[in-house]
């Protein structure tokens, strides 16, 4: 029975093997993401061979772990084959350091070692870093717990320049396994010993915290041109029965090939794999470094890749790419790829470091949290590089706090790095007191800043997935020594599915132009394979090539008469045949005063000038009302005396709507609710006489107060002309309904040395406003455009005279019978927003 299931397992994953490796299959299955998270409770790890010293004795070596719990974590450390055991506690929230016995390091070649993984498991999970380092040569990497390993790797190295060193600094790759019974199949990219030659197949078989380490002979008799990549393990294809481990490196290489001596450095990353590849990546600049070296390593045969959308390479199964740059890159290919990155040596220029090797987290496998711990202490810098979604620059933390506003005791931003603003976004960078710069990559919606942080343990968080990798260089007695190491990853597994999304474009003006991005960089898009335009009117294009299969393309197209209208409409598509239409505008803004650009997803666009206008406003008011009754309704003044009361002050606001049916011409209704609040006094006639014990008897003053609450709804229509952009006179008529009334009376006695409350007559429920009033009303207004949603948007400000010609009282009486009056005046300030559509 165990020899079928076996048989059937290795049938189920050659048949994977074969699969994957069928390009013309992969856009007809559907995407599967298996979500593997990088932190984890098991891990089986090794320390690849180090420079060996040429010195006597040689310079010790060191192996250390650094564990970071995020809960508090009993954790077991074991090498069987040293029967090296440590069971440590480690704190919630903390990073300890593990001293790992220097006979961990592997140093046999093309043997399988057994039990001489190291084998970390712990009751909660954690993440693991490996340091291995001698005096001025080391390395860090990110360990990937079991939960993510997979069982098809491809190896990513370094060369060797065997002029020098020859059998001392060679590539290396180590195997470690899981599991029992595990068959491991290499085929290499160079000639091995045992006549295993170039895509030859190398068998392997390992049980459980195995350990197999291959580094390719050198004759030191031969002599290859420094550029050679003859051998190089780069490319080299893993494939296992079972899940296994891969880590791929270099004892000491140097960067570039031609670097002079006594600048090699140990090299090492685990490595992820290939199922968990990705498309768009980016590469950012290295603190206190002018340049630095990547390699893209293609999986798939017809990869296209593009760097910044210029730089076309075209590469099959198994082959790379170098590259040297000083500038921060954005890397896009139509197929999965891996992709390295390398410091250069001391004797660079910079006189700093020496090369180190780290992989760049692909776009799709960004996490938004990181904890890590730097590795070195002492003499040395240590950065991190985030690449953070523009619009969330502002979410990133680092322990706690946002750069932009950390303490310059905490973070030395790189000053030497000046920013590089957005074309036609002026000062879309972002730049705190301290110069810490965000710096926008290529057309991407990503930014990237380099931050430096002090030693010790850390955690980045943000909104959104961002990526993120550390590395440091040494300085005085560890001037020729550096370190990198990725900062973490997801491990989707994807298997991807046809492209059925055509590309979509950003657009945003620049210098009288608008500029379009196109996109085509999803995680299941082919590529642009042309753009068309349609129709052009008074818009023309600068001269552009579509490079097939690019990722990013930046068009950008202007008025050819600045003072005509103009439109354009441009189709994109991609390589499956994904095809959309947009179309751009360039129309009179009336609001702003000129013509603007707009850009639409629509082939019917009509570019007409926009005539409607919707917003809001707040309303004060000062009421002058003209008074003149004794009852109303329910309400009578006890003394015979007039109610009166000369002004008020009310407010509120409501909606506003807008018709612009002529250049200087808008016909405009509002929706509002206005409170109406007054306090009114009617004296009586004559003095009346009043005892009291405290004061005993004088003559007195009686008056009712009447306090009115209301609120009404009203309905304006005006008229606006606008003899300026900006200013503009109004006219028009107000009319409303009543939907509230508090009214409530009080008898007050008064004189000129007090105040007193004789009785209260309460009469909340009186009713004595009309349920109807209107007045007409002119004044003038100012209005002025916002610089956001293209000028579309304006804030307004209007000081109207209201003129009341109804009366609001409801069956008043005067003194003499006659009809009661109260009618209402006002000075009116509107302050509001509006809207252009």
């Amino acid at each position: 029975m165990k020899k079928i299931l076996f048989i059937l397992i290795c049938l189920i994953c050659s048949n994977h093997i074969v699969y994957t490796q069928n390009t013309n299959d992969i856009k007809q299955r559907p995407v599967v993401k298996i979500v593997k998270n990088p932190i984890g409770s098991e891990y089986f790890i090794c320390f690849m061979k180090n420079y060996q010293d040429l010195v006597s004795p040689p310079n010790p070596i060191q192996l250390k772990l650094f564990i970071t719990a995020l809960n508090d974590a009993n954790v077991k450390i074991e090498i069987p084959s040293l029967k090296y055991v440590l069971e440590i506690f480690i704190p919630k929230n903390t990073t300890q350091q593990v001293l790992i016995p220097k006979e961990a390091q592997i140093i046999k070649n093309n043997v399988v070692l057994e039990d001489a993984a190291i084998h970390v498991i712990s009751d909660k999970p954690i993440f693991l870093y490996g340091l291995n380092t001698r005096n001025q040569t080391s390395d860090t990497y990110l360990a990937f717990p079991i939960s993510t390993l997979g069982t098809r790797y491809r190896i990513m190295s370094f060369s060797t320049a065997d002029l020098r060193l020859r059998e001392l600094a060679k590539p290396e790759m180590a195997v470690t396994s899981p599991y029992d019974s595990t068959i491991v199949k290499i085929i290499p990219t160079v000639e091995l010993e045992n006549n295993v030659k170039i895509g030859d197949t190398l068998v392997v078989k390992m049980n459980r915290g195995d350990v197999y380490q291959l580094a390719p002979p050198i004759k030191k008799n031969k002599v290859d041109s420094l550029s050679s990549n003859k051998w190089d393990l780069t490319g080299t294809i893993v494939l296992s029965n079972k899940p296994v481990a891969a880590f791929g490196g270099h004892e000491c290489a140097f960067v570039p090939l031609s670097m002079p001596d006594n600048t090699c450095n140990h090299l090492v990353e685990q490595l992820p794999p290939t199922s968990s590849w990705g498309k768009h990546f980016f590469c950012g600049k290295l603190a206190k470094r002018t340049t630095y070296q990547f390699r893209i390593l293609a999986d798939k045969d017809s990869t296209t890749i593009f760097i910044n959308a210029k730089n076309r390479i075209s590469l099959n199964s198994g082959q790379f790419y170098d590259g040297r740059t000083d500038q921060d890159i954005v890397i896009s290919a139509n197929k999965p790829i891996l992709v390295a990155q390398y410091s250069e040596g001391f004797r660079n220029g910079d006189n700093i470091g020496d090369p180190m090797m780290l992989l760049l987290p692909p776009t799709n496998q960004f996490l938004s949290d990181y904890s890590f711990s730097t590795p070195k202490d002492g003499s040395w810098n240590h950065f991190i590089n985030v690449i953070v979604p523009t619009g969330s620059i502002r979410n990133l933390t680092v322990d706690g706090k946002t750069p932009l506003f950390m303490d310059s005791s905490f973070i030395q931003a790189p000053t030497y790095f000046s920013p590089q603003p957005l074309a036609g976004r002026a000062q879309k960078t972002i730049i705190d007191k301290y110069k810490l710069v965000y710096r926008q990559l290529g057309l991407s919606l990503y930014s990237i800043a380099t931050i430096q942080i002090p030693y010790g343990p850390h955690q980045i968080l943000c909104t959104k997935p961002f990526g993120m990798y550390s590395y440091g260089f040494g300085f005085g007695d560890d001037s020729y020594d550096a370190y990198g190491t990725m900062g973490g990853q997801t491990f989707q597994e994807y298997e991807y599915a046809p492209d059925k999304e055509a590309p979509y474009v950003k657009s945003y003006n620049e210098d009288n132009a608008i500029a379009l991005i196109v996109h085509e960089d999803r995680e299941n898009d082919s590529g642009i394979d042309q753009i068309v335009i349609k129709e052009n009117s008074n818009i023309d294009f600068e001269p552009f090539t579509v490079p097939l299969g690019i990722a990013q393309l930046k068009l950008t197209a202007f008025a050819t008469a600045p003072n005509k209208p103009g439109r354009a409409v441009i189709s994109v598509r991609d390589q499956v045949g994904n095809e959309e239409s947009y179309t751009i505008c360039y129309i009179y803004n009336t609001d702003a005063g000129r013509y603007i650009y707009e850009f639409d997803r629509s082939s019917v666009m009509t570019c007409q000038v926009n005539e409607w206008y919707v917003g809001a406003f707040g309303r004060i008011a000062q009421t002058y009302n003209t008074i003149d009754f004794t009852q109303a309704g329910n309400v009578k003044s006890t003394g015979g005396g007039t109610f009166a009361k000369p002004m008020s002050v009310n407010g509120i606001g409501g909606g506003y709507i807008s018709y612009r049916f002529k250049p200087m011409f808008s016909v405009t209704g509002k929706l509002m609710f206005e409170n109406i609040n007054a306090v009114m006094s009617a004296p009586d006639d004559n003095l009346t006489p009043f005892d009291s014990s405290d004061i005993g008897s004088r003559l007195v003053q009686r008056t009712d107060k009447l306090k009115v609450n209301a609120l009404f709804m009203n309905l304006s229509v005006s008229l606006e002309w606008y003899f300026d952009r900006r200013l503009y006179l109004t006219g028009g008529i107000n009319a409303g309904t009543k939907l509230y009334e508090n009214t409530s009376q009080t008898r007050i006695i008064t004189d000129d040395a007090f105040q007193y409350n004789s009785e209260k007559i309460v009469k909340s429920s009186a009713k004595i406003m009309n349920s109807f009033g209107a007045n007409l009303f002119a004044g003038v207004g100012f209005a002025s455009t916002l610089p956001i949603y293209n000028e579309y948007a304006s804030v307004f400000i209007e000081i109207l005279y209201d003129y009341g010609f109804t009366n609001y009282l409801k069956d008043g009486l005067t003194k003499n019978s006659g009809e009661g009056i109260w009618r209402i005046n006002k000075l009116v300030l509107n302050l509001g927003l509006k809207y252009n559509f």
